[in-house]
């Protein structure tokens, strides 16, 4: 199981944000619901290409009202593909 305090920490270490800003974000009803159907691996994935806080919200956003029938890793992935970019570009766009 992951510890999403620590990821959540060392987000915000990394990118010069508050830890409380990432804290909330990742313990949301709408990131619980959408990382349930993901493995520990594709949370710290989609957790590392998101440069902001508000990039992972916009994130989730976009997977909780388009990835209802499949998995979320694999619309993002899907949806950076069609694209053209990486997926930490793509989710730059968002």
């Amino acid at each position: 199981m992951l510890d999403l305090d620590s990821l959540a920490e060392k987000r915000a270490t990394i990118l010069n944000e508050k830890q409380e800003s990432w804290s909330q974000a990742v313990w949301t009803p709408d990131f619980q619901k959408v990382s349930a159907n993901m493995s520990d691996g594709e949370v710290e994935t989609l957790l590392g290409s998101c440069k902001s806080y508000r990039q992972l919200e916009a994130v989730v956003r976009f997977l909780v009202a388009k990835a209802a029938h499949s998995s979320p890793y694999s619309t993002l992935i899907q949806e950076a593909k069609k694209s053209g970019l990486t997926l930490a570009d793509w989710i730059a766009k968002l």
